[in-house]
């Protein structure tokens, strides 16, 4: 980071509000090195200390300025508040980085450390941070610090460590059984060594028990994919948290000891058939985890876990029964059975409980559940998703929140919802016997989103009451099947693009917009399509972007209608305002296409705003690039998401129109042809875009025709010819193949073609051009009679290594100022002696050919020392007049192909006798720069030249040619005169 970036990250971190001591942050900033995590650790220490007490935090730093960052990021360690904080952050930095924020301060409260308090701490100070999915997350330097804290902290000596993390010193302290009772936590996992196929003969995965007998103190364990043998009556006791993945055993020994304080344990993944044949007392126990046991049949008595809170069954798929004595844990918050195959029922006495706020049941045999509205506190989630055998829902908690039975397919009858006052979102996707969901329409105040796609056989009646009872702004909406927009809609068109006009009000409200669009997807699309809603506000020259609307995986091809609303308060339209809507496939996804859109104004409706929920959506404010005033100017600039234009005939009135940078347009309305005030239309960077419509071409009002950087624009059609008033026409970078005549255009001035590699012929021309660019065209051959162009002034042909000559164009000098044609090496030596020997334009300008032809042989006096040249004018002979000098060099460069303003040459014509000096800028080159020895100069009395012919070849030497009059200059006979050619 350079300094003004460090002080202002510093400056965030160390300070709540205005400005540091400058010198004492950029103290900071030279000790912390620029690195980002320094400076946000150290900020956050320093946050409201006095100046004393940064100038003490400084002398700490200048001890440390032996460019070791971890003893900066120490200080901030040792500065933590207590000792528990500083267990806390080494327990994460050892242990559980990358794991759920509320799982690891549940151990780490069982440890007696106050967690909550402390990670908040932590946080603070930038020690640790909390990704969006609630993990712990710690950077490598700070993890690598703690441990590094812990080695110190036992001077070095592997037996007295607190934590032991590292795969070889834990292998070692085990197979030496040399363990102490300073050991209070061991995480070992050999779940890769089972991946990478290492001989299991090794043993690598087998301790004895006994190897942890010494470790009286062991408070968290984590093993994996080992193997414990012998006896476990000498096994710590103290344990907190106890995760043995791939736990080998078929249950848990009688002797294992009772642990008192474990708060988790988690047995992912084990042989377990039960999980004890002897449950001991486990009083503090609150997490119990058997995902993923194949071999468990039943789950294990609950009566000795008096606390539990959270049960997760997942993927036990040959678990059949539930111990009944589950229905009476008073803490119960979580069950998670989801993917038990083998599950038909729970016990009875399980729908009493008073602390169940959350169920997930997904992928069970469950066929009958009975009435859950005595669980009065599952009002978090109720999760059945494909439970193919689920008939019936009975009736549920009034306080539920979120309800998910996807793929239900024998669902035939829902409870009465007329009273869920609590309910938010709703998933009753492919449920194709439903016709209802009896009073839904009575608790749509609270509801964000309903999920009801192939439902295939509601009736009309509940489709109307809950689109048209639907309040909810912002995120979420409801999804149903369906290919048409309800009739009540104001607007709607088959496309994903809609036009309005806001009417006058009246003595009514506006409170938003409800939208509503049909969209089409593949079968069994995984994954999730970000859909944008584009709202621009032509009249005010606004736009709002609204992630609002998640369209998710369907399991069968066909339409779907979702309907959703934006406030007002948002959209801020008024009387008047003219509207666009765009429905933005953002990444374009395929699988999915928007075919019809459709928006009603609502008024004087009440509304409810439900974004706040949700982070994962956005609405994004911002002055509009798209304007229209009085109808007659569209601009858009690089707006990535626009696919086809608008449709023009709203706008009658239309004389700009402005899609430049738009990458993915594909396609113009054919109602651009019927713009009769339509005078400029700009294209430019629309790389997708192939053609323009036919009757584009009957425009007789278009002046102006951009398409530079079009790459896949092929074809400009026959009726280009008769567009009578076009003047400028710009395709450069364009995949053009042919281009019509173009000699009925009489008003045509300008005409680029720069780079059109595949266009292989120019057209006939109008004789009134002005302007032709057409450079870089290897395969140019031919290009049409100049002898009547008497309007035309530059001319660019570039890079035309075929063309030999521009036929007639010595009969139209007269007009032109610029002749570009560098890199043309075969032209004839006659055409470039007509075109040079009659060069009449004086000033700005001149001719530009390879450097290969060197100084015409007509330059008499040649100096060979220096770029300067110094010669007499002679008297007036036989009556004639100097008119002017005419000057040529050859030049050396690496970018030819400059604007003028970027690489001006100054040749500075002096009169010595008159002590005057003329400075022009008459001829634009990149000039390289050589030693002098290298250079040689040529020039004769009534014409200069300056070349620099250079020793590493021709191939980027260009020669130049061009006029001054003795208008400017005022030479007599006599006059002593020195040019100085120079960049």
């Amino acid at each position: 980071m350079d300094e003004e970036e460090a002080l202002g990250l510093f400056r965030r971190h160390a300070f709540e509000s205005g400005y540091p001591n400058r010198d004492l942050s950029k103290r900071v900033i030279r000790y912390c090195q620029g690195l980002p995590l320094a400076l946000e650790v150290v900020g956050s220490f320093l946050i409201n200390r006095s100046t004393a007490e940064w100038e003490s935090h400084l002398e700490k730093l200048d001890i440390s300025l032996d460019g070791d960052i971890q003893k900066i990021l120490r200080i901030s360690f040792d500065g933590l508040p207590d000792h528990t904080k500083r267990e806390i952050f080494l327990d994460i930095s050892c242990f559980f980085i990358g794991m759920d924020k509320d799982y690891v301060t549940q151990i780490l409260d069982g440890c007696g450390f106050a967690a909550k308090l402390g990670i908040r701490i932590l946080i603070e100070r930038c020690l640790v941070t909390v990704s969006e999915q609630n993990k712990l997350m710690m950077h490598d330097l700070l993890r690598d610090m703690g441990r590094e804290i812990v080695r110190e902290n036992a001077h070095g000596q592997l037996e007295k460590f607190s934590r032991l993390w590292k795969r070889e010193d834990i292998t070692d302290v085990l197979s030496d059984e040399s363990g102490t009772e300073e050991i209070e936590g061991v995480a070992l996992d050999l779940d890769s060594d089972v991946d990478s196929g290492v001989d299991s003969d090794l043993d690598l995965t087998r301790f004895s028990a006994q190897a942890f007998t010494k470790m009286k103190k062991l408070r968290l364990l984590h093993l994996s994919n080992v193997e414990l043998t012998g006896e476990y009556k000498d096994f710590p006791k103290k344990l907190i948290w106890l995760r043995w993945h791939r736990f080998p055993l078929e249950s848990i020994p009688d002797d294992f000891p009772m642990q008192p304080k474990l708060v988790a344990l988690d047995l992912q993944y084990s042989e377990l058939k039960i999980v004890w044949k002897d449950c001991k007392l486990h009083q503090n126990l609150k997490i119990l985890n058997l995902s993923h046991s194949y071999q468990l049949t039943k789950s294990p008595d609950f009566s000795k876990l008096p606390n539990l809170e959270k049960l997760i069954l997942q993927s036990c798929r040959r678990l059949s029964e539930v111990h009944s004595s589950i229905g009476d844990l008073g803490r119960l918050s979580l069950v998670n059975l989801e993917d038990c195959r083998s599950l038909k029922r729970l016990p009875p006495n399980f729908y009493k409980s008073k602390s169940l706020t959350t169920l997930k049941a997904d992928e069970t045999a469950i066929r009958q559940i009975p009435n859950l509205g005595r669980l009065s506190q599952l009002q978090e989630y109720l999760s059945l998703n494909m439970c193919q055998n689920l008939r019936a829902i009975p009736d549920l908690p009034t306080n539920l929140e979120v309800l998910e039975a996807d793929g239900c397919s024998a669902l035939e009858k829902m409870p009465d919802f007329s009273e869920m006052s609590n309910i938010r979102e709703l998933y009753l996707r492919d449920s194709s016997k439903l016709t209802e969901i009896p009073g839904l329409y009575k608790s749509l105040n609270s509801m964000t989103r309903i999920h009801m796609e192939n439902c295939t056989n509601l009736t009309a009646d509940f489709r109307k009451n809950i689109l048209q009872g639907w309040t909810s702004c912002g995120y979420g909406g409801i999804f149903l099947s369906g290919n048409d927009i309800p009739n009540w809609f104001d607007c709607v068109h088959d496309d994903d693009i809609v036009y309005f006009t806001v009417p006058q009000s009246v003595g009514r409200n506006l409170k938003g917009l409800t939208f509503s669009f049909v969209y089409s997807s593949y079968p069994f699309f995984s994954g999730h399509v970000s859909i944008n809603i584009s709202i621009k506000n032509m009249t005010e020259g606004t736009e709002l972007d609204a992630r609002i609307t998640p369209v998710t995986s369907c399991r069968t091809e066909g339409y779907y209608l979702w309907q959703g609303q934006l406030s007002n308060d948002e959209l801020k339209l008024q009387d008047g305002d003219k509207v666009l809507i765009e429905i933005i496939n953002e990444y374009d996804w395929k699988e999915v296409k928007v075919k019809k859109t459709g928006v009603s104004l609502v008024w004087d409706k009440f509304m409810t705003e439900n974004m706040i929920d949700y982070h994962f959506c956005a609405y994004e404010g911002r002055p509009s690039q798209n304007l229209v005033n009085d109808d007659d100017i569209i601009h858009v600039e690089y707006a990535y998401h626009i696919r086809k234009s608008p449709d023009l005939s709203k706008f009658p009135n239309l004389e700009k129109l402005i899609l430049k940078g738009c990458k993915r347009l594909h396609k113009v309305h054919s109602s651009i042809g019927h713009l009769g005030r339509l005078s400029l239309v700009n294209l430019e960077d629309c790389e997708m875009l192939e053609d323009l419509p036919l009757n584009f071409y009957n425009s007789k009002s278009i002046e102006t025709l951009i398409l530079n950087g079009c790459s896949r624009f092929e074809n400009l059609a026959d009726g280009l010819g008769d567009m009578v008033s076009l003047t400028i026409l710009k395709a450069d970078n364009t995949a053009i193949r042919k281009i019509p005549s173009l000699a009925g255009l009489s008003k045509l001035k300008v005409l680029c073609l720069n780079t059109c590699r595949k266009l292989l012929a120019i057209p006939d021309l109008p004789t009134n051009l002005y302007v032709l660019k057409a450079n870089d065209y290897p395969e140019l051959e031919t290009i049409p009679d100049f002898s009547k162009m008497s309007n035309m002034r530059e001319l660019y042909l570039c890079d035309s290594f075929k063309l030999i000559e521009v036929p007639g164009l010595d009969k139209s000098l007269n007009s032109i100022t610029r002749i570009h044609m560098e890199g043309c090496t075969n032209l004839t030596a006659n055409f470039r002696n007509s075109i040079l020997q009659r060069w009449t334009s004086c000033g700005f300008g001149g001719i530009y050919l390879n450097g290969i032809y060197d100084i015409p042989e007509w330059f008499k006096i040649v100096n060979h020392v220096d770029n300067i040249v110094f010669f007499e004018v002679p008297q007036k002979i036989m009556g004639r007049d100097l008119k002017g000098l005419t000057i040529c060099f050859v030049y050396s460069s690496d970018m030819r192909k400059l604007v003028d303003s970027e690489g001006p040459i100054c040749i500075i014509v002096r009169n010595l006798t008159k002590r005057t000096a003329l400075h022009t800028k008459i001829a634009f080159a990149s000039l390289r720069t050589y030693r002098r020895s290298e250079d040689h100069l040529f020039w004769r009395p009534e014409t200069h030249l300056w070349q620099r012919q250079l020793s590493n070849g021709p191939e980027n030497h260009y020669l130049w040619q061009g006029q001054l009059s003795n208008d400017v200059l005022r030479l007599d006979g006599g006059d002593h005169v020195s040019i100085l050619v120079k960049a």
